[in-house]
Parts: C-alpha cells; sequence; structure tokens
C-alpha cells in the first residue's frame, strides 16, 4: 500500500537505500529488499521501532492541531 517515495523512506530508515540507488530498483525489488531486512531477526528492534515511529508520525499528521507541525 505504499508508493515509491514511502518505500524510499523505509529504505533509508534502514540504511539500504545506497545499493537500491545505485542498481536504479524497481519498486518490486525495493518491496523485496524491504522484506528480506524486516525478515532478519536481528533487524528485529529497528523494525518494530520504524513501525511504532510510523504510527505516531500518522497520528500526528491526522491530529487538527499538530498535522501544521509535521512535515512529513
Amino acid at each position: 500500500n505504499y508508493n515509491l517515495k514511502q518505500l524510499l523512506l523505509i529504505c533509508d530508515y534502514y540504511n539500504i537505500s545506497k545499493e537500491l540507488k545505485q542498481s536504479k530498483a524497481k519498486k518490486l525489488e525495493i518491496i523485496n529488499a524491504i522484506f528480506v531486512y524486516e525478515n532478519n531477526v536481528e533487524h528485529i528492534e529497528a523494525v518494530i521501532m520504524r513501525k511504532q515511529l510510523w504510527f505516531y508520525m500518522n497520528e500526528l499528521k491526522n491530529d487538527k492541531f499538530m498535522k501544521k507541525f509535521v512535515l512529513w
């Protein structure tokens, strides 16, 4: 359900965007890279933190008052 820009933000968060940008990866390749990263047990803490922060960001964006302070 994410567009290409949002997928690249996730890759940036995980520090896996450099390889994808150099190879000019397509959307499906980016999704696969994120899938592989998130299914690696060694990265579980980073995945949980990203999902939590993304949730908070969406909550802020949906709040009438706070959305004016969020640049996303």
